[in-house]
């Protein structure tokens, strides 16, 4: 079990979130906020993307760092976390901006969130498809 307490505050868990993803810190991001078997869905994937980004926290790790060695600056803000009557769900939003060799990627996030022994242990991702579809092939993940 995590020793990290997410349980009382959603909200501290998709703050650590962000600042670890933001900063591109992928090793501790997976290994403090997901759960072994955790599993991250696109709930739009594109033609030729997997809905299912992995099924696991090694998938996982190594999806962001491929991800990460094609953008220099992840920026994430205005984050809002809402809660469901199931302490071990729950719904983030924020605003994502990311810098790649092609320019700039800006899309509305909202996730919804799945906990097992206070770590994420599903995530779906919905965005604003046709910008993730135009950042893909930006940074040459679809053609």
């Amino acid at each position: 079990m995590n020793d990290t307490k997410y349980s009382n505050s959603h909200a501290e868990l998709m703050a650590d979130y962000l600042t670890l993803f933001s900063t591109m810190r992928f090793d501790e991001w997976t290994a403090k906020l997901w759960h072994p078997q955790g599993k991250y869905i696109l709930a739009y994937p594109s033609n030729g993307f997997p809905t299912i980004i992995a099924n696991n926290r090694e998938q996982l790790l190594n999806s962001m760092k491929n991800i990460g060695s094609s953008v220099s600056k992840i920026d994430a803000k205005n984050l809002t976390v809402t809660p469901s009557t199931d302490q071990d769900l729950f719904f983030a939003t924020y605003e994502i901006e990311i810098k790649h060799k092609s320019g700039v990627y800006k899309n509305n996030i909202m996730y919804k969130i799945r906990l097992q022994d206070n770590l994420i242990v599903e995530l779906t991702e919905y965005y604003d498809r046709v910008k993730h579809e135009d950042f893909l092939r930006a940074i040459g993940f679809l053609k």
